[in-house]
């Protein structure tokens, strides 16, 4: 129980610390540099944002399976491992998994 707590509680913490990382950049520092450079919508802002808000969606699922203490992950569990399966034999599999 104590472990649970206290991996909600790191997370927690990260999750705090990058958002308000984010909202630094995006209020302050990417507004300065777009007004000294003038590249706003070509320059490297956009894509920042941009990559900005995939990690505000991926903390938002790890907020969901932190807070519901269910570990399993979509992408690996539901997807990657089975098309693993589907290429390897099983001897392979248990060579690359024992390593």
């Amino acid at each position: 129980m104590k472990l649970r707590l206290a991996s909600k509680e790191a997370f927690k913490e990260f999750k705090i610390g990058l958002q308000r990382h984010i909202v630094w950049e995006e209020e302050l520092l990417f507004p300065m540099w777009e007004e000294k450079t003038g590249m706003i919508e070509d320059g490297p802002t956009p894509v920042m944002r941009f990559e900005h808000s995939q990690i505000r969606q991926y903390l938002d699922v790890i907020h969901q399976k932190v807070e519901g203490q269910n570990p399993d992950t979509d992408r690996e569990e539901l997807a990657l491992y089975p098309a693993i399966d589907n290429v390897t034999s099983a001897e392979e599999r248990t060579t690359i998994f024992a390593t």
